[in-house]
């Protein structure tokens, strides 16, 4: 996947948390890759981009249906026991973050989009340099019947709090 996307130090923070690539084995035997950044040559804020490897082949296409200059971080996936290919990602385009998703459920030819949680949270520190949300911390599961997303967010009293989703896709 080298040179897929670019990788760059971004204003709001110097670590590859932007980025977090993600694995998954799809049934079929190809991999699902998921990440966050760059399109080649591109000065812009980073995007959540989904990649399907076979064998030397690879299929990539951004996730995230927004105007460019929104910023996307911090992707997670899992895979179903239906080969249900989920994704998570924290995104700025409402001004603040909110976690949200993708699913495909034809082995990730198309994904529909969708909001993971009731409201959105502040980004990063706060006018006292406290570090304000619990970032690095989100992930999905899935069950039999159901997705589950997990993230940290201050929507409550401005204290890092632990959330929890179900049934986030349908």
């Amino acid at each position: 996947l080298s040179g897929s996307v670019q990788h760059r130090n971004l204003a709001s923070a110097n670590f590859d948390g932007f980025y977090s690539p993600v694995l998954q084995p799809l049934p079929d035997g190809r991999l699902a890759i998921t990440q966050c950044g760059f399109e080649d040559g591109s000065n812009d804020t980073p995007d959540t981009w989904f990649f399907l490897y076979d064998h030397g082949d690879v299929e990539k296409r951004v996730l995230n249906a927004d105007e460019p200059g929104n910023e996307q971080m911090e992707p997670w996936m899992v895979v179903d026991g239906q080969g249900g290919i989920h994704v998570s990602w924290f995104d700025a385009r409402e001004g603040e973050w909110r976690l949200y998703g993708a699913t495909s459920i034809d082995d990730g030819d198309t994904f529909t989009e969708y909001e993971i949680g009731d409201e959105t949270f502040r980004k990063g520190f706060d006018d006292y340099d406290t570090y304000a949300w619990v970032g690095h911390f989100q992930g999905l599961t899935a069950t039999e019947d159901n997705v589950i997303a997990i993230w940290g967010d201050n929507t409550e009293d401005g204290n890092s709090k632990i959330r929890a989703d179900r049934s986030v896709a349908d």
